[in-house]
């Protein structure tokens, strides 16, 4: 899965279900795997923006599904989400 998440051709701007978010320990690539593959710091940035907002969408899904959270707490974690999204539409790669 992590060489599948460090070739993901990153969008300019957010393109939501661009990969399918699932639970790991081990599959999520760190700097350390795009520095040894010659990515920038530029990308591993957007990247993990991307991996961070599939990641709350998932959680709040999750939650949402096992009725973990009210409404006033899914309307915060949607505008948090999408703060991040205009995060990652405004940085370069």
């Amino acid at each position: 899965m992590k060489k599948e998440l460090m070739n993901l051709e990153l969008p300019e701007l957010y393109i939501e279900n661009l990969f399918e978010y699932k639970l790991m320990i081990d599959g999520v690539p760190e700097w350390i795997d795009f520095a040894r593959e010659g990515y920038s710091m530029q990308k591993y940035r957007k990247f993990s923006k991307l991996y961070i907002i599939e990641s709350m969408k998932y959680h709040l899904k999750e939650a949402i599904q096992d009725d973990e959270i009210n409404d006033e707490e899914v309307v915060e974690v949607n505008k948090l989400i999408q703060e991040a999204i205009l995060e990652y539409n405004a940085m370069s790669t």
